[in-house]
């Protein structure tokens, strides 16, 4: 591999125990959808699951869980109050995910800002890329959706081959634990985001979880395949 691991966030969480089992997965980074979905939450909902976790995770030594709240269409203002509300330590700027909109969210906050770059038909604008990576700590590569919470479908990975070689981008869309490791072994992104593909009829499978994790380790055990970009 590239010597630098993927990280994994497990979106779409919508119960405690949906988040005691993804923590225990093993995921970097847990998601929560802010923004109008299927799977959205209300604020008072995530703080309540955010603090029980850091509550359980102080009782039992270890550090508490980073946790991202998924924002969707707004006013900054009420973007930025329902974050706080939500207690999260990082914000997702699903759609309109501007540089400005972006900058002006982590301001207000004081927190990381990830954002979402849509791939539209398998192209992307790597000058438009790099000024959202500018504006970003993170951004994450995701297929074209109406709603905050992702489209849950695939985009053309070869367009990681035009922006593979950042350090600060991220993979989502339609991934599974059965093809998640051929795209780190493939691209080595910085992170790997998952919601639908960690689900069994509609509900989150703490099965599934630890399946995807453990393919994404093994994978960034394994050589970068020969002839691929990868971040650095």
């Amino acid at each position: 591999m590239s010597g630098r691991p993927v990280r994994i966030k497990l979106c779409g969480l919508r119960t405690l125990e949906d988040a005691r089992a993804a923590h225990a997965a093993g995921a970097d980074l847990l998601g929560f959808v802010l923004a109008e979905s299927q799977r959205q939450l209300a604020p008072g909902t995530v703080a309540g699951i955010v603090m029980a976790l850091a509550a359980e995770s102080a009782a039992a030594g270890g550090p508490a869980p980073l946790t991202v709240g998924v924002l969707g269409e707004g006013d900054l203002s009420v973007l930025a109050a329902q974050a706080r509300a939500a207690r999260v330590t990082a914000v997702q700027v699903a759609l309109n995910a501007t540089p400005d909109r972006c900058m002006q969210l982590g301001a207000e906050l004081g927190l990381p800002v990830i954002g979402v770059y849509h791939v539209h038909d398998g192209e992307l604008s790597s000058a438009e890329l790099e000024l959202l990576l500018d504006a970003c700590d993170l951004v994450i590569l995701d297929a074209p959706s109406m709603q905050g919470g992702g489209s849950g479908q695939r985009f053309d990975h070869a367009a990681l081959g035009v922006a593979g070689r950042s350090a600060r981008l991220g993979v989502a869309g339609g991934l599974t634990p059965g093809d998640v490791g051929e795209l780190v072994r493939r691209y080595a992104p910085a992170l790997v985001d998952v919601s639908s593909g960690i689900e069994t009829s509609g509900r989150k499978d703490p099965a599934l979880m630890r399946a995807f994790v453990a393919a994404v380790r093994a994978a960034c055990e394994a050589p970068l395949q020969e002839g691929t970009p990868h971040h650095g």
